[in-house]
């Protein structure tokens, strides 16, 4: 879709796409600023799917994805940083860093309460911004922790260009007092997975009684 300045008409190119595992839920799309490729990461309970597109994509027929790297769990979407290094996902509680071309985990970080969070972002600078579901919610920039920051980077010198202040240091800015990161392991999937299981074994039970 072509975008700028001014409100305009326009028509986008559409292109199927085609799961090489059979279908996927689905919500993180991303570009990488480096090739142009696209890559899709699925939204499984226990941990989702990064594939990658082709790199010609042909309007006529369905193109079908590469899987290229397991992901965390739950994620509602993904932004490349602007060096095109890092594939950053985040579900409802935790940004995760994915370091290409492997995709392997480069560090990760709690997110502060949101009603739903769902969005991320990541401008030109690299500076990185989430949002939430609901009317008038608040976008929050991030501040890294240095950890994080250094693995963004790609080297353990970027942590003495982070913020020489401490207070403050891995929060994020405009979040609700309190909200801390760290490297606490990812609990979103786990609850959620026992919550569908508990509630499928208790319908399978009701099922089962005699009527």
């Amino acid at each position: 879709m072509p975008f700028g300045r001014g409100d305009r008409s326009v028509i986008g190119e559409a292109y199927e796409f085609v799961y090489p595992d059979g279908p996927r839920d689905a919500e993180a799309l991303a570009v990488d600023p480096g090739t142009g490729r696209l890559h899709l990461v699925s939204k499984g309970v226990f941990g989702g799917t990064v594939y990658r597109a082709p790199k010609h994509l042909d309007a006529e027929g369905p193109n079908e994805l590469e899987a290229v790297a397991e992901a965390p769990g739950l994620v509602t979407d993904a932004a490349w940083t602007p060096d095109g290094t890092r594939l950053l996902v985040r579900n409802y509680g935790q940004l995760v860093a994915l370091a290409a071309p492997g995709f392997e985990e480069a560090g990760r970080m709690i997110l502060p309460a949101q009603q739903q969070g769902e969005g991320l972002a990541v401008d030109p600078t690299g500076e990185i911004f989430v949002s939430s579901e609901g009317v008038d919610s608040d976008v929050l920039r991030i501040l890294l922790p240095d950890e994080l920051a250094a693995a963004l980077a790609g080297s353990a010198d970027a942590e003495d260009d982070a913020s020489a202040s401490d207070e403050g240091a891995g929060t994020t800015t405009d979040a609700p007092e309190g909200t801390s990161v760290g490297d606490e392991p990812e609990r979103w999937p786990w609850l959620v997975g026992t919550g569908v299981g508990v509630i499928a074994l208790v319908v399978l039970i009701r099922s089962l009684r005699p009527r």
